[in-house]
């Protein structure tokens, strides 16, 4: 079926990569074994620091929902080794119901492809012509059903030809078939040819000597056309310009590919070029998507590239109602916490299953995160109730873990561009037609933050990506306020929105912390 993927928005905070990783623990132990935790982008220092201290590793960072290759059922053929005959490829062709087959070196790496069609050539061809031949010893003893009278094992090559005399024998070169007599098996040890088959050879003896000699059962018309099948596939594969695809691929990729060529199917490698199995037009039909389950966002623009192609099985929020559709009904669970994480800690509680300790760390400093330590205003009585819960699992001093690291943020943004400070926590919005983007930083104080250098990344970015407005909160724990800074024409917008007369910018405005609850809605009575 695939992996549930189950992400947090784009420029994702400590809650919404915690969210993804602690709702995937979840779903895990209530048995759903595939759900997986990624990330859409870049952490910021913040959210590496508690990842870090807690023995947890960075979710793999998934780029686009579209559906790709290892998202979909493929077949799955064996592959053959480029020695193997042509007569045991399609044997495999059939048993498996397969027109084609993988040629793989001992690692597993293509190196050809071989078709229906390339055996039946190749048949045809021992059929009317028995020139040019190439095998080895150790295939004609397995299609002959045959045994090593004389010589040694290798490769043979020449004209397959019928000996009817003792002359011919002595003459003839390449591959000579003869029937078997008493005493014939000297005189095919001595013969000038690469190999003789001794067909009907049922008493045949071991004998010394330089030519390859091999007794078989069968009669001299059975063993010319099994000697003819016997050929290494490597061969008579197609070796050029293949067409393959790697796991990674997009299907809507994929099938402009085939759309346009003419082979019924197509080997998949992996990232080592290994083959991990062949695809069809068939496959591209009904196809399954990619399961997704969206936590801490439920709006487009926050979201993963290609998400309208995505199977959005839940979201898991604690923001305001946003754009995302689906076609058909599913679990939506939002509630107006502080932090997604404390949503999705109660969900472990109502299953009656309690964190691990390093997992309820990890989650009380995603709760501890959101509320600011619990001083912003979207703090709720169930977030404190929930987050000194997980203190208690983890044996945690709540306080002095907020504390701990929001001072560290502090100190790891001194070595930060204001581009990488600016995106730390950014969130695009789509208000009455118009492209708004808030960035917000959280410290214990804001004397590490070049707020000029910001300001001019800020003018550089609305120009660059048509934004109407952006704003960037510089939120500090120690005054309990935010300093704003901001980049539009609509200068007034501040003082419309908080009723404040802005006289200079960056401005500070006392007890505004949260961009959900106070910013953002603030702004949407301005704006639509």
């Amino acid at each position: 079926m695939g992996k549930l993927y189950i992400f947090g928005h784009l420029n994702p905070d400590t809650d919404s990569i915690v969210a993804a990783i602690s709702y995937a623990n979840l779903k895990q132990k209530l048995g759903e074994t595939d759900a997986c935790a990624v990330r859409l982008g870049n952490i910021g220092p913040e959210t590496m620091y508690v990842l870090q201290s807690f023995g947890f590793e960075l979710p793999p960072l998934l780029t686009s929902a579209k559906t790709q290759l290892t998202d979909i059922v493929f077949d799955m053929p064996p592959c053959v080794s480029e020695d193997t005959p042509i007569r045991r490829v399609w044997e495999i062709m059939s048993t498996n119901g397969v027109m084609s087959v993988p040629v793989t070196d001992d690692e597993g790496r293509l190196l050809g492809i071989c078709t229906a069609g390339d055996i039946a050539n190749a048949t045809l061809r021992g059929v009317f012509d028995h020139s040019g031949f190439v095998s080895g010893t150790r295939n004609l003893c397995d299609l002959l059903s045959g045994r090593f009278l004389c010589g040694t094992e290798g490769a043979v090559s020449g004209d397959i030809q019928l000996a009817q005399t003792n002359e011919d024998l002595r003459r003839m070169k390449g591959v000579v078939i003869a029937q078997w007599r008493d005493g014939i098996e000297n005189l095919a040890a001595a013969s000038p040819a690469d190999c003789v088959i001794l067909c009907q050879a049922h008493n045949a003896k071991q004998t010394n000597g330089v030519c390859r000699v091999i007794a078989t059962p069968y009669d001299m018309y059975k063993a010319a056309r099994l000697s003819s099948q016997s050929v290494p596939v490597g061969h008579i594969c197609a070796r050029k310009n293949l067409v393959t695809f790697k796991t990674g691929d997009y299907t809507d990729d994929v099938t402009k590919t085939l759309l346009t060529s003419r082979f019924r199917s197509y080997p998949i490698l992996n990232e080592e070029n290994r083959v991990v199995g062949t695809i069809s037009r068939i496959h591209l039909i009904n196809h399954a998507r990619k399961r997704v389950i969206l936590v801490d966002h439920n709006e487009k623009s926050q979201s993963v590239a290609g998400l309208e192609q995505a199977e959005i099985r839940e979201i898991i929020d604690h923001h305001r109602l946003g754009d995302v559709q689906t076609g058909m009904p599913m679990f939506f669970r939002n509630e107006p916490v502080g932090s997604t994480t404390t949503i999705i800690a109660s969900m472990y509680s109502e299953n009656k299953l309690v964190p691990e300790p390093a997992m309820a760390k990890l989650m009380l400093a995603a709760i501890l995160s959101d509320t600011v330590a619990f001083r912003s205003p979207t703090c709720t009585e169930k977030d404190k109730r929930i987050a000194y819960w997980l203190a208690d699992i983890s044996e945690t001093d709540a306080p002095e873990l907020g504390e701990r690291m929001f001072r560290s943020l502090s100190d790891k943004l001194k070595g930060l561009t204001p581009q990488q400070v600016f995106f730390q926590d950014f969130k695009e919005y789509g208000m009455g037609g118009r492209k708004i983007g808030v960035g917000q930083i959280t410290c214990w104080q804001a004397d590490t933050i070049d707020t000029a250098s910001i300001q001019e990344h800020m003018d550089k970015l609305l120009v660059k990506e048509r934004f109407d407005v952006l704003l960037f909160m510089v939120t500090e724990i120690i005054k309990e306020g935010t300093t704003f800074l901001h980049a539009g024409d609509d200068r007034d917008l501040i003082w419309r929105a908080f009723g404040t007369n802005v006289s200079s910018e960056p401005f500070f405005l006392t007890g505004v912390m949260s961009r959900k609850k106070q910013v953002m809605p603030a702004l949407s009575r301005c704006l639509i």
